[in-house]
């Protein structure tokens, strides 16, 4: 069985040099060719030179992301026109505005936390696990609304007061 393979290349002729002394060297090692035929002595080849520019521009890296639109405060009415149900809660401008307190930071909790809190609180009273999650209306951590994470770790924690001994 003979298996024949030509391969055609434009190219760097230094490049196809290569690959020809490649072939001849494969050719004349196989202890079983009928047609080895003895190295030929060729020149040098030449040294392969690589760019020493970028090829390509350097890639931008992502923008910053925009704040959310946050819309204009709603303005008072002016004299004389009727507030309407919107501005109703507005105080005139003759009244002296009061600031608002700062409001607390509302404290994230991740759906690992709460796993994590449930699983500890069942290996204890797994009853009450389940029962604390369907009182939340849920048949598993995964479906809890996210919402209802901070009360489910409050609940969770008056339960473990009530059951220490």
């Amino acid at each position: 069985m003979k298996f024949t393979i030509d391969i055609n290349l434009t190219t760097d002729p230094a490049l196809l040099a290569v690959f020809q002394r490649l072939a001849d060297a494969l050719h004349v090692s196989s202890p079983h060719s009928a047609l080895a035929t003895p190295p030929v002595a060729e020149a040098p080849l030449p040294a392969l030179s690589f760019p020493t520019e970028p090829i390509a521009p350097p890639v931008e890296l992502a923008k910053p992301v925009e704040p959310p639109f946050e819309p204009d405060p709603p303005k008072p009415p002016k004299a004389g026109r009727p507030a309407s149900s919107r501005t109703a809660a507005i105080p005139p401008e003759s009244a002296p505005a009061t600031p608002a307190p700062p409001a607390k930071p509302v404290e994230t909790i991740a759906i690992e936390e709460v796993r994590a809190a449930i699983a500890d609180y069942a290996r204890i009273n797994r009853e009450g696990a389940i029962a604390l999650l369907k009182e939340h209306g849920a048949a598993s951590v995964s479906k809890l609304e996210p919402a209802k994470y901070a009360q489910v770790m409050q609940d969770l924690n008056v339960r473990r007061q009530q059951e220490a001994p």
